[in-house]
């Protein structure tokens, strides 16, 4: 595992009291009613003995120990106002490659050359965490954090063919893209006194973190490779190494609609799309999508 946290800790009770004091300032109210204290009192007598404040943490990484700490009633204090440097400080900044299918197989043709049928769909996934800023207007408490994740998922499956004439690949491609954005800036307030959580997610003024959106793109092209002489400007000066397969007009599409009631924006676009998706759709057009005859782009 990337990451794992151990813990063990007794005299949560004491814990519970610290945090709300040095969080909220507030403190744990005795209880004064006889009849409670009575009930309590008669179940404490089948509880364990109590503890004092312990607590240990152990961090690792990639099985490797990071952190390790130990704590107890007068050193516990002390990791409240670790926690709240390290808050104000902390930056996140995430990012992991994977792919979801890598495959390659090779085979043989009926002309006898060499045959290539590959899959291969790379998944990135960046993540961007500011520091909390954290302010203590009592009794209420404000943070605020900024939040930016971006997936990118662009792969392609491909059948390629070598063409020993010319020492290039001829390829039959269809390329997809996947890209998603999901910016979150936000603050969050919380008052004890008054049981209220306010959690607000402003969109003015627009910047990086004011667009939320999602992208999809799917391509067919034909594709020459490994052309590390340009044969192929020799053979057509105007040619290029990769040709969109078209099966006719493209359409764009552009709908925009501005909220007043929110202040927000929204907008979709069909592009380069090459059926009768735009501007509406139809009884017919559901039945191309949901048969099995070849499809370009939807």
């Amino acid at each position: 595992n990337f990451l794992q946290i151990y813990w063990s800790a007794y005299g949560l009770d004491e814990v519970m009291k610290v945090v709300k004091k040095e969080l909220f300032g507030t403190a744990v109210e005795n209880l004064n009613n006889k009849n409670v204290q009575n009930i309590l009192l008669s179940a404490a007598q089948d509880m364990p003995m109590k503890r004092t404040l312990h607590v240990d943490i152990c961090i690792t990484v990639n099985d490797l120990v990071v952190v390790v700490h130990h704590f107890d009633q007068n050193t516990f204090k002390s990791l409240l106002d670790e926690m709240y440097q390290i808050k104000q400080m902390m930056t996140i900044n995430f990012q992991e490659i994977i792919y979801d299918t890598l495959y390659e197989m090779q085979v043989p043709t009926d002309m006898g050359l060499q045959g290539v049928f590959s899959t291969k769909m790379p998944h990135l996934m960046s993540l961007r965490f500011n520091n909390i800023r954290t302010e203590v207007k009592k009794p209420s408490v404000n943070l605020k954090f900024d939040i930016d994740t971006r997936i990118w998922r662009h792969g392609e499956y491909a059948m390629s063919v070598y063409n020993p004439m010319v020492d290039v690949w001829h390829s039959v491609r269809r390329a997809t893209v996947q890209d998603i954005a999901l910016p979150v800036h936000m603050s969050v307030g919380y008052n004890p006194e008054a049981k209220s959580l306010k959690i607000t997610m402003p969109r003015l003024p627009v910047n990086k973190l004011s667009i939320t959106g999602i992208r999809s793109y799917v391509k067919n092209l034909v594709t020459i490779i490994q052309d590390e002489q340009d044969i192929l400007k020799t053979c057509c000066a105007t040619c290029h190494h990769h040709t969109v397969v078209t099966t006719g007009e493209k359409k764009n599409h552009h709908v925009t609609v501005d909220s007043k009631d929110v202040g927000l924006k929204y907008s979709m676009s069909i592009f380069d799309c090459e059926n009768k998706m735009t501007p509406v759709t139809n009884n017919q057009e559901w039945h191309r999508v949901l048969g099995t005859e070849h499809k370009n782009t939807w």
